[in-house]
Formats: structure tokens, C-alpha cells, sequence
């Protein structure tokens, strides 16, 4: 009987880590409205489960901290 478990593909999903705006701000240390300005820019993706809410990508956040303010200044 020939082994089929070799050719079985598994794909893992993994979820998105999100935070909520208030964890974004507090995390960014800014305002509400700076958070929704970098969402608006594109610098960080975000996610609209429902009318009132927002998800914040996490990993965005931190690439978005791990760059110095000034790296595009030459």
C-alpha cells in the first residue's frame, strides 16, 4: 500500500496579531487621530470587524517603531 502522507500539503493559516486603537496609542505613545492618520497613510494596515472598530496590525506597529524617525533624511 503506497504511503500517501508524502504528498499531503498542510498549510497552516495564521491569524493576524491586531490590537485595538487604544492599545495602538498606547504602545505608539500618541493620539487617537495620529493612529488613524498612519492607517490613512498606509504605514500601518488595519482591519474593520464592525462599524465602531478598528484592528491595528501589530507587526506594522512594530516595524514602524523599529524605524528611526529620521532614516529618510539623508
Amino acid at each position: 500500500m503506497p504511503d500517501i502522507t508524502d504528498n499531503v500539503q498542510t498549510t497552516a493559516t495564521k491569524a493576524p496579531r491586531v490590537v485595538t486603537k487604544k492599545q495602538a496609542q498606547a504602545i505608539l505613545h500618541c493620539s487617537r487621530n495620529y493612529v488613524e492618520q498612519l492607517a490613512a497613510q498606509g504605514r500601518i494596515r488595519y482591519w474593520r470587524p464592525s462599524a465602531r472598530h478598528n484592528l491595528y496590525s501589530l507587526d506594522d506597529i512594530e516595524a514602524l517603531l523599529a524605524t528611526p524617525f529620521n532614516a529618510t533624511v539623508q
